[in-house]
């Protein structure tokens, strides 16, 4: 386990001093920093969702991603999720908001493609994160059941996570004042 967890922190110091460099104009120097937020999110069936910027953050502070999330706002929204839709741009999501950190099961009903699932509590600490791959051919979904704690769920691309070491004690920072109320 201290293994594990000293590859990922150095992962991370080598990630954050390339991006330093290569903010630093390195010629030939791409950045890792996360693309660019989608400004044709929420679309579709999403349209009419109010969004919040969501950034993810290290135990240190440091930014691993940032998100623009359509918030499921009605239990209508949150039952169906990302259902309808057949693909979710690069840094978008789907955030889901409860009044308790007693959430439901969240399964993957219909879906087109896979997602991470990001659970996080009041201080929005994240507590679990599932790599749910999209249901097999002829198969609902249904029976896909993940669960967590939080009153904060944040679905995204099925990767999202891993490609940015993004871990349970990381944290997901967003102005909570443009939340349901």
């Amino acid at each position: 386990m201290i293994g594990v967890y000293r590859g990922v922190m150095h992962r991370r110091a080598v990630l954050a001093t390339t991006g330093a460099l290569c903010g630093g104009g390195l010629a030939g120097c791409t950045s890792l920093q996360a693309s660019a937020l989608p400004e044709n999110w929420p679309t579709g069936p999403f349209a009419d969702y109010e969004t919040v910027r969501i950034t993810v953050r290290d135990d240190d502070g440091g930014r691993l991603g940032a998100v623009k999330a359509a918030i499921a706002r009605t239990a209508e929204q949150q039952y169906r999720g990302l259902s309808p839709a057949e693909t979710l741009p690069e840094n978008a999501g789907l955030l889901f908001v409860f009044e308790s950190p007693n959430v439901p099961t969240f399964v993957m009903r219909e879906m087109d493609f896979g997602l991470d699932i990001v659970f996080a509590d009041a201080d929005g600490t994240i507590t679990t994160i599932h790599h749910a791959p999209a249901p097999d051919t002829g198969e609902s979904g249904a029976d896909q059941a993940y669960e967590g704690r939080g009153p904060y769920v944040l679905e995204l691309n099925r990767g999202w996570t891993t490609e940015r070491d993004v871990t349970t004690g990381d944290r997901l920072g967003f102005d909570r004042s443009a939340l349901p109320d």
